[in-house]
């Protein structure tokens, strides 16, 4: 799958970094896999690392003080507004049906013992 980016207007910088040989020889030899430039593929390389460690830094602060039973109970209060679902093998294998909540658990044992 080829990195693509859409033209932008947007000023851009120029930004000169070292890096080891061996390091620039992988980066040329992913850019090549990718079909894309150096310099888009470092752009997508260090755009994507720089959202990870904001999504990481936003999930640290998020969970701060709180605690197991806090963030338990935020999931449990999260799934229970979600519909009980269970596929039906007669309206094909991608077809959802809603089920009662017992349904789920019956289905939950079935599932168990297939294991």
């Amino acid at each position: 799958m080829a990195v693509k980016f859409a033209p932008t207007e947007e000023k851009t910088s120029v930004l000169t970094i070292r890096v080891p040989h061996q390091l620039k020889e992988r980066i040329e030899f992913a850019a090549e896999q990718q079909g894309v430039s150096i310099n888009q593929f470092a752009l997508y390389a260090f755009t994507k690392q720089l959202s990870e460690l904001e999504d990481s830094a936003y999930y640290q602060q998020f969970i701060r003080n709180k605690t197991r039973q806090d963030l338990l109970a935020g999931f449990d209060a999260a799934m229970n507004k979600v519909q009980y679902r269970i596929p039906s093998e007669e309206d094909g294998w991608d077809a959802l049906k809603v089920a009662e909540p017992d349904m789920l658990s019956e289905f939950g044992k079935e599932f168990q013992k297939k294991k």
